[in-house]
């Protein structure tokens, strides 16, 4: 489900798998559109990777998804 592909990104990243991490938080969204936790972690992800763009999209969703989300 989300929930778990969304651990197995900090999982990865835990083990400096930076791609893998990005993978599965992608794979979090996909198999839920409206989980902005999810977005949230691609937002920081992307962001790590230089890639502003695509981090500021994924903090919008996040953002329209739960407008009070903390750590969006």
């Amino acid at each position: 489900n989300a929930t778990d592909a969304l651990v197995r990104s900090y999982e990865l990243q835990s083990r400096l798998d930076l791609d893998g991490a990005l993978r599965a938080a992608r794979g979090a969204a996909e198999r839920s559109p409206r989980f902005a936790f999810a977005w949230a972690r691609i937002a920081e992800l992307e962001f790590g990777f230089g890639r502003s763009a695509a981090a500021r999209e994924a903090l919008a969703r996040a953002l329209e998804l739960a407008p009070r989300h903390a750590q969006a």
